[in-house]
């Protein structure tokens, strides 16, 4: 495996895949379950003449490193990302997801889920990394290739751009006092997050237009960083549905 290519495994996120961007399938690796459900993959393989086999679990297991490919690996080009100009152009009236160091590949796919569950336009993450690995491409289940991605190695200026056009950005500190729930949810908006471990950092925290918490009882530390996500994402769903209805 090298740098221009990727791994995604899993049904939804391979059949995602073949719907979406059939002409970056470089090859298709599968075992003998659920044959009649891959068939739109192996058309799209066929329709880009590129090849695909079926191998044992043991081998799926080889390519991907994980039991849990569901039968199916396809080795693809890496996944496209927006500059964060381009991203603004294309949607100056977002509503977005920003990930400060927010590494954990569980919860990366499922923050991408609740992107694309709820509309939303996408994410922009900023990570040790500059690629998205095959265990968060299956937790999204195929979200990936319906919402906008942004990596930056610089998540503060992205936010900068943000701000200059019209976006409000709302970082999420579980220590502040401010109740995220009361705020203004309608986009364009840009709800930041970070780690668990770390929250966000300083340098992020000072451009932010608001901080706030998601409010609880206290009896745990903080909440999962895409439960969080999730909720503040629903919150701009409703809010930017109740102003159309």
């Amino acid at each position: 495996m090298n740098r221009r290519e990727a791994i995604v495994y899993g049904r939804r996120a391979a059949l995602a895949v073949a719907e979406h961007r059939p002409n970056q399938i470089i090859r298709v690796f599968y075992s003998n379950q659920y044959l009649a459900m891959l068939a739109p993959i192996f058309k799209a393989a066929a329709q880009q003449r590129k090849p695909y086999r079926q191998v044992s679990d043991e081998e799926l297991y080889r390519i991907c490193h994980s039991d849990h490919h569901e039968g199916i690996v396809i080795v693809t080009e890496p996944l496209e990302t927006q500059s964060i100009e381009d991203a603004i152009q294309a949607n100056p009236q977002g509503v977005w997801i920003a990930l400060d160091d927010v590494e954990n590949d569980h919860n990366l796919g499922a923050i991408a889920r609740s992107i694309s569950w709820f509309g939303a336009t996408g994410l922009i993450w900023q990570g040790n990394r500059a690629y998205l690995s095959g265990a968060s491409m299956r937790v999204a289940q195929g979200a990936f290739e319906q919402i906008a991605l942004v990596v930056t190695q610089d998540l503060a200026s992205a936010l900068i751009e943000l701000k200059k056009a019209g976006v409000k950005v709302v970082g999420a500190d579980q220590n502040d006092q401010h109740n995220a729930l009361n705020l203004s949810a309608k986009s364009p908006i840009c709800w930041v997050l970070g780690s668990e471990q770390f929250g966000l950092s300083p340098q992020v925290k000072s451009v932010c237009d608001h901080l706030a918490s998601v409010p609880g009882t206290g009896q745990m530390e903080s909440l999962n960083v895409s439960v969080t996500a999730g909720i503040l994402l629903a919150q701009s769903y409703q809010a930017n549905h109740s102003a159309k209805s």
